[in-house]
């Protein structure tokens, strides 16, 4: 097993801070612009807040590429993917932030897709769902997205020589599929066209609603 180097530990430590320079970026308009009014401040700050991190994330994956399936040890690759992490984590913290977007209709799927995800028309978003990972996500049209669902681009483990492993793949929702409420999707997992994944029900990384059972290893291209 290969030990953290010391330059991977402090891209980790820097990238960490991410999340506290975007809440203090949120903040400085209502400083900075003091003398401007409270709509010019806000303003400001919802460009923060909801435009600079998903345009952060499509310009490092235009610049160095989405990473792959699985990358092994502190790679570049890894460090694209933690960048984009981190660039999600005051979204994951405050749903909140989410949960207002999603009052007004067609804005949330629209901010998703400045991510870099792919979402079809018409997508109904439940409350308190949770999207670990924005730019890695599929979705077709006329989905419904039930209350509490999760879902997660990615999971860290260890090869057989004991070197940290990414495995980083998109969940996959089809046209007209609906996943019901506090279900989820690990990384690969998908819902094939017109079906219905049940409440509570969590999908294995890699495996496929279809036919109203789980099908493991099968590939869904139908976004």
């Amino acid at each position: 097993m290969n030990r953290i180097s010391l330059p991977a530990r402090l891209g980790l430590l820097t990238l960490n801070v991410v999340p506290l320079v975007h809440a203090l970026g949120v903040l400085a308009p209502w400083y900075l612009l003091a003398e401007s009014s409270w709509a010019v401040r806000l303003c400001w700050s919802l460009v923060v807040l909801y435009l600079i991190p998903p345009l952060l994330c499509r310009l490092l994956l235009l610049i160095f590429g989405r990473p792959p399936v699985r990358s092994s040890g502190f790679t570049a690759a890894f460090f694209v993917w933690w960048a984009t992490s981190q660039l999600n984590v005051l979204f994951i913290r405050f749903p909140v932030f989410e949960e207002l977007l999603k009052l007004f209709p067609g804005i949330y799927s629209n901010w998703l897709r400045i991510w870099g995800a792919r979402i079809g028309r018409l997508v109904y978003w439940g409350p308190r769902m949770q999207i670990m990972d924005r730019s890695f996500l599929e979705v077709g049209d006329d989905a419904m997205i039930g209350y509490g669902v999760s879902l997660t681009a990615h999971f860290v483990s260890r090869t057989k020589a004991g070197d940290l492993e990414l495995i980083l793949a998109s969940p996959q929702i089809g046209a007209r599929a609906i996943l019901g409420g506090l279900s989820g999707l690990a990384p690969g997992a998908g819902v094939a066209e017109g079906e219905m994944l049940p409440s509570t029900m969590g999908l294995a990384p890699f495996y496929l609603w279809k036919s109203g059972r789980r099908v493991k290893g099968e590939k869904y291209l139908g976004t």
